[in-house]
């Protein structure tokens, strides 16, 4: 019986490539995210199929120029970012099961739809952040059959040394490689490398497949990543994968997943597009029940990663929102400099400052800090508010004064539901409305549940950052224990851009400190909204700093067989 390391090799090699005799490789779409390896043998193709486009289409528009019908799905963009006589854009998820929801189909479905049944002239790509495994295994290999090229990004390579998915892993990825040959592989440095059982790999790793009754094949002699590659977030390196032969790409460094706090949250323009970092194998769902009954609920709707526009139009919507319900006196404080803004004071500083012609969004704290106020609850608004519980999200949310604070479980769950993890959410107990924790499904000893605690950064306070921050998840820890594993999310809040490397700091500092009282902590992370700005002084984008650090001395137990 194979070893768990053997295990993971026996997968890493189901990824091995080679080389294809006669033919060369090209980048279809854009520099960086975006962009894909292919084999340059696109003659053939007359249909393609993209699942998952966000905000990029460069990938759509390639192929489209060279006479390719694309065929877009995404239930999360309203519509096609740029349009294109070839292009037909479904506001449509792919699934495993298409009674899920009605805006989620399976693959196999919107082929049967589109009358492209029968079709084997066609490439495919997903990209659908972590759905594509359950999304993709319920396929016959009749329908992979009929796709000359795919491209395909996987994510959640951090889980292979949990033996329900490496399972999963290997089973897919097996069925692809009896009608497919790898040949590109490229790590996506958004989220950087694994070390599954001390191997290193990316954690999302994009692979280029070609169908093999189509073409010859020689070993591979190149090194990844090649000439072709571009990092998908330009602002850090590439990702070295080496021959990516034999199961053993390249070794562990022990950082897998350490980006430093003051990099993610202080975002330059150039550095716009934060993804977060995945959390930890233990933090994923792992039983198949679990994630049907969890999928079948609800899914969090992300919005356009989009800029908005700040306009009397704008806070009008979030008033409109917001009435009939009442804010308690002095709730929701969020502290800026030496002064404080509750959510009416927010709105009338903006309502003040646009009569004034030359205002503009980041003029100071004050109007930036509304301005990302306002904007952390139209997102809050337009993820949440399908969810069967969210006149009680809402309710929390005005009990906490529509502040960031008050918006941080529900951020906090949008993020890690990102990244592939099952969260959900329960009623208040006693009757109460303040909803500030949300459960993880684990699929193992039940679901862990996620504490949010909010760091104090008044002026005047004594205590500096790091004692702040370890009184809050020392606070948190004392709901937590290995009955009843859980981690702790920090809001930030609006805190100032000064106070990330101290607070940085202090989760490092806390967390050292709390792993070895409390073997239940699963992982720390910080939470942080942050307003990036666009050419136009009154346009702005929303991101999140998201970042989990875990907890190595957790103790993790497996699944009873």
């Amino acid at each position: 019986m194979l070893d768990r390391n053997d295990s993971v090799a026996s997968v890493l090699r189901l990824l091995a490539p080679v080389s294809v005799e006669g033919f060369a490789k090209r980048r279809v779409g854009a520099s960086n995210d975006g962009g894909f390896v292919m084999l340059d043998d696109l003659q053939p193709v007359g249909i393609a199929y993209s699942l998952g486009i966000g905000p990029d289409v460069s990938w759509d528009l390639d192929l489209a120029e060279r006479g390719v019908d694309i065929y877009q799905y995404d239930h999360t963009v309203a519509e096609t970012p740029v349009s294109h006589p070839r292009f037909q854009h479904f506001r449509i998820g792919i699934a495993h099961d298409d009674s899920l929801s009605p805006d989620l189909n399976r693959l196999d479905t919107i082929l049967g739809r589109n009358g492209h049944a029968q079709r084997r002239d066609m490439v495919l790509k997903v990209d659908i952040e972590g759905h594509e495994w359950a999304a993709l295994e319920v396929l016959d290999d009749a329908v992979f059959g009929q796709f000359r090229q795919i491209v395909l990004e996987l994510h959640g390579m951090q889980l292979l040394d949990m033996d329900t998915f490496r399972q999963r892993a290997h089973r897919l990825l097996s069925r692809l490689r009896q009608q497919f040959e790898v040949i590109h592989v490229h790590g996506n440095n958004f989220s950087g490398m694994a070390a599954p059982l001390g191997l290193g790999v990316p954690d999302c790793i994009e692979v280029t497949l070609v169908r093999t009754d189509l073409y010859r094949f020689v070993p591979s002699a190149g090194m990844f990543p090649g000439p072709l590659d571009l990092p998908n977030d330009s602002a850090r390196p590439d990702l070295v994968l080496g021959s990516f032969q034999c199961g053993a790409p390249v070794p562990a460094d022990g950082t897998a997943g350490a980006v430093p706090f003051a990099r993610l949250l202080a975002e330059s323009e150039e550095q716009a597009a934060s993804k977060g970092v995945a959390l930890p194998a233990y933090l994923v769902t792992s039983g198949q029940h679990e994630i049907e009954r969890i999928a079948a609920s609800y899914l969090p709707v992300t919005p356009p990663s989009t800029p908005f526009r700040v306009s009397e139009a704008w806070i009008d919507q979030a008033i409109g929102l917001t009435e009939g319900y009442r804010l308690a006196d002095g709730a929701g404080v969020e502290y800026v400099g030496t002064g404080h803004l509750t959510w009416p004071a927010a709105i009338a500083h903006l309502q003040a400052r646009m009569r004034d012609p030359a205002w503009y969004c980041l003029e100071n704290d004050i109007t930036a800090a509304a301005i990302t106020r306002v904007a952390a609850f139209l997102h809050f608004h337009t993820t949440w508010n399908r969810h069967p519980l969210f006149p009680a999200m809402m309710a929390s949310a005005v009990e906490a004064g529509l502040s960031m604070d008050g918006f941080a479980p529900f951020a906090a769950a949008h993020c890690l539901s990102m990244n592939g993890n099952r969260v959900y959410f329960r009623k208040p107990d006693g009757g109460a409305s303040k909803i500030d924790r949300f459960d993880i499904a684990t699929g193992s000893h039940g679901p862990a549940t996620a504490h949010i605690a909010c760091l104090d950064h008044r002026p005047g306070l004594r205590k500096t950052p790091r004692d702040t921050v370890g009184d809050r998840i020392a606070a948190a820890c004392t709901r937590i224990n290995p009955r009843h594993p859980g981690m702790v999310v920090l809001s930030a809040g609006a805190a100032p851009m000064e106070l990330d490397s101290p607070v940085a700091d202090g989760l490092r500092f806390a967390l050292h400190n709390q792993a070895r009282k409390n073997h239940g902590l699963m992982a720390v992370a910080l939470l942080a909204l942050r307003l990036l700005a666009t050419g136009d002084r009154r346009e702005m984008l929303l991101r999140y700093g998201f970042l989990p650090i875990q907890n190595q001395q957790f103790r993790h137990r497996e699944p009873a067989a």
